[in-house]
Order: structure tokens, then C-alpha cells, then sequence
């Protein structure tokens, strides 16, 4: 992991929004940092840029902005350039460089998988990831939970070097198809919200690239360990070890619809039909 200041103090009150003195990147500061990694990646294993940056507001792909001859140059060396996309809450617009079309885009969700009320969206934003509630380390030590597409990207750049450490010969283009088309489908449910992007599920991407180790977990408890005839659809709670996202409960040998809560505990929704009758599971 490689740090890259690029931000500057900046005494302009017209230029800090909630009072000087704030903190901004120029945009050469910005194309000086891309450059910087476009060279140590020769001798350095890079897999992604994290940019947790952005300004403006783009209804479509930017790339008359300076930042794309340079996102290029590392996309054309295997290099992501992952940009958060914005915190104004828009639906229809994000920020740059987010919006340069060669760059990977990242918006936001909360823990219910919603598109975050502050993230910004569009038809070409490019990823959606955790965003909302997130546990960071903090100058002087410790942790606090943040918001923004801020915290949303670096789970996308961490993604990338996961996938990139057991694949290291894939392409950008091959890490992000295979980012979207395993994720899990999220529409923005806000108000003129429309779009609808995948949310990434690393390991479902990653074994689509290579093979992957898939054990059978072992089940301790489940709760409630019985359901009373005729009550309508129950939610099983199953407690246990080894579980990840391709854990599917089974109900008399159909899967049912199954939540991941983390490796020791997932959760399976049974339907009327499955307890109309008294019999076992």
C-alpha cells in the first residue's frame, strides 16, 4: 500500500465551501500523483489507484477532462483507477474524475444494500460498494465510522488487489466485467432515482477468474429450531462455521433465499408453503 499526497491548504474563502482554511487538490497535484504511480509500477506490483476525490458535476462521460491520458496510460498497463463518485445526492450526475469513462466509478450503499441518500449516481457509473457506517482508522489513533463514496472506492481498490494477487495477469476490463456481472443488482429506490448498478461480491468475481476452494460448512444451530404449521413465511437463522457467498440454505432439498451475514451465521427465508404442512426441514 503506497500513500500519495496530493492535497494542498488552500486560504481562499471562496474556494471552501465550509469555511478557510479547507483542504483541495489541484488538478496537475492530482495528474502528478497518477504519473508517479504510472512509474514505480514497473517495479512495483500495483494493481489499482484509490481516489477519494472529486469535484463537479457530469451528466455524462467527462473526457475532455486533463485527468484521462493518464488514467489511460495505467489502464493500459493493468492499472485501476477506482474514483469515488460524489457525495451531493444526485441521481442523474457525478464528480471528476469519477466521470472519465476509462476510469471505475463507485458509488455507495448501506448496510440494507440502498443506494446511500448522499451518494451521487448515473446510467454510467460503474460499481456500487459499502459506503454508509464504515469503520476507519483516524489520525492520532483509534477508529470512528465515516459516510461517503470516499469510504465506497477503497472497497473497490481493495477488491481489485485481491483479485489481481490470484489472477495477476488480468486486464482492467477483465476485473471490472467480471466486478459487474457478478454483483448483486441494486436499483436507486430514492426519489427520481432510476438507475440500477451491481454492487460488487468479490469472491463471486474471483471465481469467475480462477478456481477457487469452496468447503462445506459445518452448522452448529438454527434459530428458531421449529416453526409452528400454517404461520407464513420464517426467517432461519443458521449459526455455524465456514459459510460465505455461495452458502445457500435448503429447505427438504430446495434452496431458499439466503443471506450471508458473515462466515459463522447466514439466514434463509422460508415461504408459507414450506410450513403448511407439519414435517421436517
Amino acid at each position: 500500500i503506497m500513500a500519495v499526497q496530493v492535497f494542498s491548504e488552500v486560504i481562499d474563502p471562496a474556494t471552501c465551501p465550509s469555511g478557510a482554511p479547507c483542504l483541495g487538490a489541484f488538478s496537475s497535484d492530482v495528474i502528478a500523483g497518477l504519473e508517479r504511480v504510472y512509474t514505480l509500477a514497473a517495479s512495483r506490483q500495483i494493481a489499482a489507484v484509490n481516489m477519494s476525490l472529486g469535484s463537479g458535476s457530469f451528466s455524462k462521460p467527462c473526457d475532455r477532462e486533463p485527468y484521462k491520458p493518464i488514467i489511460d496510460n495505467l489502464r493500459s498497463i493493468g492499472v485501476a483507477t477506482v474514483v469515488a463518485s460524489g457525495n451531493s445526492g444526485t441521481r442523474t450526475s457525478i464528480s471528476s474524475p469519477a466521470c472519465i469513462s476509462s476510469a471505475v466509478s463507485v458509488a455507495s450503499t448501506d448496510k440494507l444494500d440502498q443506494v446511500s441518500w448522499f451518494s451521487n449516481t448515473a446510467s454510467f457509473v460503474s460499481l456500487l460498494a459499502p459506503g454508509e457506517g464504515i469503520v476507519s482508522s483516524v489520525p492520532g489513533g483509534g477508529f470512528t465510522p465515516f459516510n461517503g463514496t470516499s469510504m465506497a472506492a477503497p472497497h473497490v481498490a481493495g477488491a481489485w488487489a485481491v483479485i489481481r494477487e490470484a489472477v495477476p495477469g488480468a486486464s482492467v476490463s477483465t476485473v471490472l466485467t467480471a466486478l459487474r456481472q457478478t454483483g448483486k443488482p441494486v436499483k436507486d429506490t430514492r426519489y427520481l432515482g432510476k438507475v440500477t448498478i451491481p454492487r460488487i461480491r468479490m469472491l463471486r468475481a474471483l471465481a469467475t477468474l480462477t478456481p477457487i476452494t469452496n468447503p462445506v460448512p459445518t452448522v452448529s444451530a438454527v434459530s428458531p429450531d421449529r416453526v409452528r404449521v400454517g404461520s407464513g413465511a420464517s426467517t432461519l437463522t443458521i449459526t455455524g462455521s465456514g459459510f460465505n457467498a455461495f452458502s445457500v440454505v435448503h429447505w427438504n432439498g430446495a434452496a431458499r433465499p439466503t443471506t450471508v451475514i458473515s462466515a459463522t451465521q447466514i439466514q434463509g427465508t422460508l415461504t408459507s408453503t414450506d410450513v403448511a404442512a407439519i414435517g421436517a426441514g
